[in-house]
């Protein structure tokens, strides 16, 4: 037996670096954000809370769940990497750099250079596999 979850009055998806807040019970688009330039091997990434939607790629932005209005946006954050929501938070693994930025007004926290190719980010019961890059 599987529980079953309350329906979301919107379920976010994203193809490439479009965003969309789609009505699940009829599929009709509720509203649809470019997420910014995504690079050609990635997808923008996605966190969705009950106030905010975290969006990675082409920068960091943060809209109002489930209205899709922009909060927030930071261009000069990585372009597409992984990341994880943690007290307050967004840590981002991009490359073999990791940097945090504030959930609130997406202000960058520190940043760290890193060595290799690829990295990923995670806590306790909360990870982001690799970025592939």
């Amino acid at each position: 037996m599987y529980r079953t979850l309350p329906e979301a009055p919107i379920v976010v998806t994203v193809a490439m670096h479009v965003v969309r807040g789609v009505i699940p019970a009829t599929g009709q688009i509720a509203w649809t954000f470019e997420a910014g330039d995504v690079p050609y091997t990635d997808v923008a990434r996605l966190i969705v809370t009950d106030e905010y939607i975290f969006l990675l790629g082409g920068g960091l932005a943060c809209l109002r769940y489930p209205t899709g209005e922009l909060v927030w946006r930071n261009d000069d954050a990585p372009r597409g990497g992984s990341f994880i929501l943690q007290d307050g938070r967004l840590i981002v693994a991009w490359s073999s750099r990791h940097y945090a930025y504030s959930a609130a007004d997406g202000s960058l926290l520190w940043e760290l250079d890193g060595f290799g190719q690829s990295s990923a980010v995670g806590a306790p019961w909360n990870v982001a596999q690799g970025d592939l890059q």
